[in-house]
């Protein structure tokens, strides 16, 4: 990131004591000053409903940043840091304590003696995303010191809504406190360094970008796969499923940046733009082909790298007969010139054998006949953006193995981050926190994106409500997920490549 600093800026964080303030936000913040991001007039307000004093909040947020931070702390670094947080209890409900955040803003205005960034992080639970919009508006936290110029911005993370009408009926009520132009959706997977190189890859290199479409692809996978469980998120997932987690913001959003067209501009408006007019073009499936080209799981217990791992219904806050899904696999398909004909397989899951994110478009196997009369044939060839655990770049090719006698092999052509490049890469939060004070929203969904993906899922949502109770849990932690999402894929003739072995772990660095 080439260091343009911000404007003077105050972010505001609501859920100040909470998870992903204490393992994100805050270690990425103190990150971001210590690489030199940060504005020299700077403050973190964070808001909690919890009565605690400064220092006290403190004392609870170092051994988080120490943790979680990828900049060494020491006790110098920490107390310059620390300076520029400060901690304020509100009860959500209490409207009088929203005009005391109001009257502690427009302080730091007369201190500072400059108009400032005035940004709020929503890390709370969505059902207090309501009360905070209206609270908004009543004591005008929405308008900023200068309405035409710089008004304040909003961070609302995931979940935006729990289906299509939810999400219509929340954003209706954002619209109504803050513009679109102030609204910055967070999705963190977009800010991931791998996925930007996506677009790196296809729109600078020539040699590619002409051959991604259905001429020459066969199919594309993206798989999202976690060997963990839900930890101790079992309310939230109960309410969420894997579904709404992950493929309704993130695999459809990786899907948008890997087949969309190239954006006129590279900017908010063009890429934002170009990824709509995919989602739009991606055939929704109707409730009663759902049983077809969609298959749910939860797993059991089972071991994970050799440890014993419970059943999703022994997990903590988890119903003893919960139909939670927490595995997902699905075939999508695309109804443009491009891509019509290309199925793309898609697959997320807990509790599987390892964890893994990737990319895979799978190119058509060679029309050549050439080679035909070998015992071995030519493999299609095969590239790899794989974003989690190594992130890298792979295409698979088929060269002549060093022999007297003519046989061919497949082999791995690698890029990895670890090796070309040095420095260590920064988290999607810090990216994402200082694109917010730069009021840059490329990086963030436009609702329309969010709207057309609850669409595509909620046709999902409805099939699965005609369809019987299903018979939970069908896949064993440990394992690949439910049989029939392997059925899905080979019915087709085809196979999950992300059993296989990972980029840039094929040969160590």
């Amino acid at each position: 990131m080439d260091k343009v600093k911000p404007a003077p800026t105050a972010l505001t964080i609501f859920g100040g004591t909470g998870n992903l303030t204490h393992l994100k936000l805050i270690p990425s913040l103190y990150d971001l000053d210590a690489g030199g991001y940060l504005p020299e007039k700077f403050a973190i307000i964070s808001v909690a409903r919890k009565k605690l004093s400064k220092q006290e909040y403190l004392d609870g947020l170092r051994p988080s940043v120490q943790k979680n931070s990828r900049s060494k702390l020491d006790d110098k670094s920490w107390v310059e840091f620390s300076k520029k947080i400060d901690f304020y209890c509100i009860d959500f409900n209490n409207e009088a304590d929203f005009s005391g955040l109001k009257e502690k803003l427009d302080s730091l205005e007369k201190e500072w003696g400059v108009c400032y960034n005035r940004i709020f992080y929503l890390a709370t639970a969505p059902s207090f995303f309501p009360i905070i919009f209206a609270a908004a508006k009543k004591h005008k936290l929405n308008i900023g010191c200068d309405v035409d110029n710089n008004p304040a911005r909003i961070v609302i993370e995931k979940p935006f809504g729990s289906d299509l009408e939810t999400a219509k009926v929340l954003n209706t009520r954002l619209d109504d406190v803050f513009a679109e132009s102030q609204i910055y959706r967070i999705d963190h997977f977009l800010a991931k360094e791998a996925i930007q190189n996506v677009l790196a890859f296809r729109f600078a290199n020539e040699i590619f970008e002409p051959i991604l479409n259905n001429k020459y692809v066969d199919h594309i996978q993206i798989t999202q796969l976690e060997d963990i469980g839900i930890e101790t998120r079992g309310g939230y997932y109960e309410e969420s499923g894997a579904l709404r987690d992950m493929i309704q913001n993130h695999l459809l959003q990786i899907l948008a940046i890997t087949t969309m067209s190239e954006p006129k501009q590279f900017n908010a408006v063009g890429i934002r733009a170009e990824k709509v007019e995919l989602l739009k073009k991606v055939k929704t499936i109707a409730p009663e082909d759902v049983e077809k080209f969609v298959v749910r799981g939860q797993y059991g217990p089972g071991q994970i790298n050799g440890q014993k791992a419970v059943g999703y219904r022994e997990e903590d806050k988890v119903s003893d007969h919960s139909f939670t899904e927490t595995f997902v696999a699905a075939k999508f398909s695309i109804e443009n010139d491009t891509w019509r004909g290309v199925p793309i397989y898609m697959k997320h899951g807990k509790r599987l054998q390892k964890g893994l994110t990737q990319i895979t478009i799978v190119f058509k196997e060679a029309g050549h006949t050439l080679f035909n009369h070998l015992p071995k044939k030519p493999s299609a060839n095969v590239l790899t953006f794989q974003i989690k655990p190594d992130e890298g770049i792979s295409i698979r090719l088929v060269a002549k193995k060093p022999s007297l006698k003519m046989e061919i092999a497949d082999v791995e052509m690698e890029f990895c981050y670890a090796s070309a490049f040095r420095d260590p890469l920064p988290d999607a939060y810090e990216r994402l926190l200082l694109d917010v004070m730069l009021g840059d929203q490329t990086l963030f969904p436009h609702v329309d994106e969010v709207i057309r993906s609850w669409e595509i899922v909620d046709n999902i949502l409805k099939g699965w409500e005609k369809q019987e109770a299903p018979k939970f849990p069908n896949y064993r932690a440990g394992s690949w997920g439910p049989k029939e999402a392997d059925e899905l894929i080979e019915k087709d003739k085809r196979n999950w490549l992300s059993h296989e072995l990972s980029v840039c772990q094929i040969h160590p660095h």
